[in-house]
């Protein structure tokens, strides 16, 4: 009975202590404000919750612009104001470019060699400087602007014929859709934005189209890389746990690291057929694709760029290109959408205006949207203006 008790007693004592000892050592270290208290193995993960934007919004108010957060044994600085961004990323931009050990930089990041996940170093460096400089410098993507604006003009095309009986065509584009009896239809933005920045990006790097041809479906091509990138999100999201706390993946270590070969076998091997597709038609003289700007490169130095190396460099490119931009456009449109008064003065603005000038301008970031369902309806403005293209 008094060992019993003991324990009841200890259990409770031992805890607070842990407790305030993590809370002085933090101070000690001059570390920034972290939200109390830090619990042992989950550290801050009892705190989120959904959607998680929001829960690291209410930090941000209650605590400040700049947070440490736990994330099971891994350390989180959380940034929220300009400022505090710009320390971290210009004046302390070496700090911060290393990557954590993480399951998807293991197996997605062809261990830890991809521009992603590749240490600060030499590697990482040359990496970087091929993509501002031979991939994403403004001269190369000025001479690849004639596809978004033609992406572009396809996307508003979709989005008027849904609920139409008109068919439409352009040079790269025939859609043909079925009487709709109500003039409103639902339309699954984030599906549509996916599938444009999808064609935008698969057509800068390689000059394929998959998306959007309404009359003959999607190609198989298509099918199955959505299928990949649909199983890599999902077998990145279940293995978060065992990124936040890698001190417990054995215990699951088979299971996952199973279904990461299995995702990344797919997604190397369909990258290695567009390459030897490309290298088997042979590099074309004009506007070359990113995808033949890195073949050109091989040609000159084999034994850096290796169709390794290429695979790494093109999927954290179409990747990255897709879900960023993605995500920006959604947010952008749910704010619309939840502030009519604004979307009233787009709207005015663009009958006052007539043609939309779909010229290219700067953007702008924003967190995580949830996936967005809107109710389009094509005016007799627009009518008229889409039929002219």
């Amino acid at each position: 009975m008094a060992i019993e008790m003991s324990l009841w007693i200890s259990i409770p004592v031992l805890t607070i202590i842990y407790l305030l000892t993590k809370h002085l050592l933090h101070n000690l270290h001059h570390l920034p404000p972290t939200p109390f208290p830090i619990l042992p193995i989950i550290g801050h993960l009892h705190l989120l919750k959904n959607p998680l934007h929001r829960s690291l919004a209410n930090f941000a108010r209650n605590r400040g612009p700049v947070l440490f957060l736990r994330f099971g044994s891994r350390n989180v600085l959380h940034v929220s104001s300009p400022t505090a961004a710009e320390e971290c990323l210009s004046k302390n931009d070496i700090v911060f470019a290393n990557r954590p050990n993480l399951l998807s930089g293991k197996y997605f990041g062809y261990n830890f060699t991809s521009l992603p996940w590749a240490p600060y170093g030499d590697h990482w460096q040359n990496l970087r400087r091929i993509s501002a400089v031979e991939i994403l410098s403004s001269t190369r993507l000025d001479s690849l602007a004639h596809i978004r604006l033609d992406e572009v003009r396809s996307l508003i095309l979709r989005l008027f014929s849904a609920p139409r009986c008109e068919q439409l065509k352009t040079e790269h584009l025939t859609t043909s859709t079925v009487i709709s009896d109500s003039p409103d239809q639902i339309v699954d933005l984030r599906h549509e934005l996916f599938g444009f920045m999808f064609n935008v990006m698969t057509r800068m790097m390689g000059g394929k189209r998959y998306y959007g041809n309404l009359e003959h479906g999607e190609s198989e091509e298509a099918k199955r890389f959505s299928d990949i990138i649909a199983d890599t999100e999902k077998v990145v999201s279940e293995s978060k746990i065992l990124d936040m706390l890698p001190n417990f993946r054995w215990l699951f270590a088979r299971k996952f690291e199973k279904k990461f070969v299995g995702v990344q076998k797919r997604r190397d091997d369909f990258m290695q057929e567009w390459i030897d597709e490309f290298r088997a038609d042979g590099l074309c003289e004009g506007k070359k694709t990113l995808l033949q700007i890195l073949l050109s490169l091989q040609d000159a130095d084999p034994e850096y760029y290796t169709d390794k190396m290429i695979k790494s460099l093109s999927q954290a490119l179409l990747h990255g290109g897709i879900n960023t931009s993605v995500e920006t456009m959604e947010w952008a449109m749910s704010l619309l959408l939840n502030n009519p008064h604004i979307l009233n003065k787009a709207r005015i603005e663009i009958d006052n205006v007539g043609l939309v000038d779909m010229s290219e301008s700067g953007g702008f970031t924003a967190p995580k949207a949830q996936p967005l369902v809107a109710k389009y309806r094509a005016r007799s403005i627009l009518e008229h203006h889409l039929l002219q293209i």
